[in-house]
């Protein structure tokens, strides 16, 4: 069981010990994440504790893989971005963008610029709502940003952003877009769905995960429902293969 005031740190060696106990897999780095319908979301931080994450009945997480240790203030936000070249209506490179919250969309501009290799200048992006509902005809009618020199805050317009897991679009403004077929609405979609490289699918993924579930001790459940429980320990996570 994992306690749900448990540091990032506690959470993750009990996680990665009942991994290698029920799979015989061996966990080194990895996040944890919170899980919604087509997509990977908040990120569980350093400095935070489980209960952090909104813990209810029966919730379930992702373990996100990564190749390194990483410290990500719980300050940050993470998101992912995909560029698309709209002279062939293909998905290309993959970048995930760690940014402090309280960064202006240049700072974000400057990042996705870096990471996709197209210049700040020519740099338009949209978000992406959901992937289940995403149809290339959306890259023709979305409304497009342009990052450079805007001072807006992350959580203002036009996106308040807030939270970890946001899906964007990059193009380059520079390239003249081919009138978008069929055919192209297919294959296009298809490599979305198909060549992340960053944990995320547009389409509901296939991965196999642990089931984390919440179970309200007996002696915290006669105690103050506004604290962590009458022993000062709060509640147990239990874990069960999915």
């Amino acid at each position: 069981p994992l306690n749900e005031n448990y540091t990032l740190p506690e959470a993750k060696e009990a996680i990665a010990k009942a991994v290698n106990q029920k799979r015989g897999e061996k966990l080194e780095h990895f996040r944890i994440r919170e899980k919604t319908s087509d997509k990977l979301g908040k990120v569980f931080k350093d400095g935070e504790k489980l209960k952090d994450l909104s813990l209810y009945e029966r919730k379930s997480f992702a373990l996100q893989t990564i190749k390194e240790a990483e410290t990500l203030p719980k300050d940050h936000l993470v998101f992912l971005a995909a560029y698309v070249d709209t002279s062939t209506w293909k998905f290309g490179k993959r970048v995930e963008v760690v940014i402090p919250k309280t960064g202006t969309l240049q700072e974000f501009g400057e990042k996705l610029a870096k990471g996709l290799d197209v210049p700040l200048e020519n740099l338009l992006v949209m978000r992406l709502i959901s992937t289940y509902s995403f149809s290339m005809h959306d890259l023709q009618t979305a409304q497009w940003v342009k990052l450079e020199g805007n001072k807006n805050s992350l959580c203002g317009t036009p996106w308040y952003l807030s939270y970890d897991g946001v899906l964007f679009i990059v193009k380059d403004a520079t390239i003249t877009s081919k009138p978008l077929k069929a055919a192209d609405r297919t294959s296009a979609l298809t490599s979305w769905s198909h060549n992340s490289s960053s944990g995320y699918r547009g389409g509901r993924r296939q991965e196999k995960g642990l089931k984390i579930t919440v179970k309200e001790r007996e002696d915290d459940a006669e105690g103050d429902s506004n604290s962590s429980g009458s022993n000062g320990q709060g509640n147990d996570v239990k874990m069960s293969d999915q």
